[in-house]
């Protein structure tokens, strides 16, 4: 039986492994439902190095070969797939290795440039690219597979397996001098057409039973986001939505809507939700199996459909699932209105998060937010009013940032309570904001492409300047934002030649967000 490893990459090693690793969850239960033995090494959930992930491998393969590695991560952890890839060609030099998720289809060419000993990469959604793959382990032959790159010679690959053990090893070796010399081609493949709503309705739910669910991820399900998700016990995360209805330039979808292609064409806005009956009989399914007491729903864009949210939160009920555990969302401040939070607070949702960047008219529209200030405003009223706690995510660093914006921001906090760190706003690969920005972030990278790949990580950490500020100026505003210290903001762009100008008061209400 054709055996499979999924690896999930550690992300934020500072923090407790909160989150489960959704897209392999759904492509093990696809794999294991199709006939396949799938096993999944979770190095997020219990923080894995190197070491450790090469002898659990070895191990693995003691008694019988791994026929496919399937690595999967944010573009974040490009450094440890990279360091990983090396490792387990060493170990398993007949093992396929294939990377997919943020990571793959941010950079897929750069990835099997950069990392010799990676055979393939899928971009996009990998449901049906996976088990195509799958299908074609022992033959090679890849050409016909929508939504992959991969390196020609895999095609050669194919008549290996049959030779004795050393000889195998040496004809890797020379497969992998060749690559790191630049002398294979990569091919790539058509892109993959993204599935229809429909058939995201009849994609299996993940295989929490090859995760660790009781050891890990229900020990760290407790949010401070809300007092009820603070004190949960058994969360469950659910990812139900599919590309973006908008086109923020720091944001890429893994191909699924809005996304930038390699050849610099776009795609269209182009959003797909499974239906609200299949999500709320998943939740039920976790609630009987597992005894879930909390569902993050973590959809960028959850509160867009309004018709649908209000569907969940009336299935909920039938369901009798309001009460018996709670639930929080994210949002876009310019899609609520009274009505729909007042469902959501009955339906027992606990928090949303929202988006709003920046409480500046002009850093919104350069990175072409869909909302205003004066939505964000309504938006916290409102929901504030509801008894839904609000959780306000900003960014600083923008390309324009200017003393205004960041006043103007600041100022937002101030009148309405906020207390916030604001991220770097960060240009990963393959999105707008890095495209239209690309000679100057490399320049501070030695002109280095994988060097500045390498270094991407937590966005509370400084990792580029796209700014007009020095480094040290944006740092320090930053931390001037994050203590509401207007006067020296004012002092020092006065300083700068800037002066700014508020006649409005700023002082705090006496009870804040």
């Amino acid at each position: 039986m054709t055996r499979i490893i999924f690896v999930n990459s550690p992300i934020l090693i500072h923090e407790p492994a909160r989150h489960i690793p959704y897209g392999i969850g759904i492509l093990s239960a696809l794999a294991y439902g199709t006939g396949f033995e799938v096993g999944i090494l979770d190095a997020n959930a219990f923080r894995l190095n190197r070491e450790l992930i090469r002898r659990y491998l070895i191990s693995e393969d003691s008694d019988k070969p791994i026929d496919i590695i399937g690595l999967s991560g944010l573009v974040t952890t490009y450094g440890f797939q990279k360091e990983i890839i090396s490792c387990i060609r060493k170990d398993l030099p007949d093992t396929l290795i294939v990377a997919g998720g943020g990571c793959a289809s941010s950079i897929p060419r750069e990835m099997l440039e950069w990392v010799p000993e990676l055979d393939m990469v899928c971009v996009g959604e990998g449901e049906k690219t996976f088990i195509e793959i799958l299908n074609h382990l022992e033959d090679r032959d890849f050409s016909r597979v929508e939504g992959i790159y991969y390196k020609a010679d895999l095609q050669d690959w194919s008549g290996m397996h049959h030779k004795q053990h050393k000889k195998m090893e040496r004809g890797t070796r020379q497969m992998m001098t060749a690559r790191a010399r630049g002398e294979v081609e990569i091919i790539k493949n058509p892109q993959r057409p993204l599935m229809t709503e429909e058939e995201l309705n009849d994609l299996p739910y993940p295989a929490w039973s090859l995760l660790p669910m009781e050891e890990v991820y229900f020990p760290n399900s407790p949010l401070e986001l809300s007092d009820e998700a603070l004190q949960c016990k058994r969360r469950l995360d659910v990812i139900s939505e599919r590309g973006c209805p908008y086109q923020c330039t720091f944001c890429h979808h893994n191909y699924m809507g809005g996304d930038l292609l390699p050849d610099g064409t776009r795609l269209e806005p182009f959003v797909r939700w499974q239906s609200a009956r299949y999500v709320v009989d998943m939740i039920k399914y976790a609630r009987i199996k597992m005894s879930i007491d909390f569902v993050s729903f973590l959809d960028e864009n959850f509160l867009a459909n309004k018709k649908r949210a209000l569907e969940i939160c009336r299935l909920l009920g039938e369901e009798d699932l309001v009460g018996a555990m709670k639930w929080g969302c994210l949002g876009g401040p310019q899609t609520v209105d009274a009505e729909l939070l007042g469902r959501l607070k009955e339906a027992g949702c606990t928090y949303i998060s929202y988006g709003f960047e920046s409480a500046n008219k002009d850093r919104l529209k350069e990175i072409r937010k869909p909302h205003t200030v004066d939505q964000m405003q309504k938006a916290l009223d409102m929901t504030v009013k509801a008894g839904i706690s609000l959780i306000a995510a900003f960014m600083v660093g923008y390309a324009g940032e200017t003393f205004e914006s960041i006043y103007d921001t600041v100022k937002f906090w101030v009148r309405n309570g906020i207390q916030c760190a604001p991220f770097f706003i960060t240009p990963y690969p393959a999105t707008e904001l890095f495209e239209k920005n690309k000679e100057k972030i490399l320049s501070q990278y030695d002109g280095d492409y994988q060097k500045f790949v390498e270094a991407l990580g937590d966005s509370y950490k400084y990792i580029v300047n796209l700014t007009s500020f020095s480094v040290p100026e944006i740092l320090g505003l930053r931390d001037l934002m994050v203590t509401h210290d207007l006067k020296r903001i004012r002092e020092y762009a006065k300083s700068q030649g800037v002066e700014i100008k508020d006649e409005e008061s700023t002082s705090a209400p006496e009870d804040g967000c």
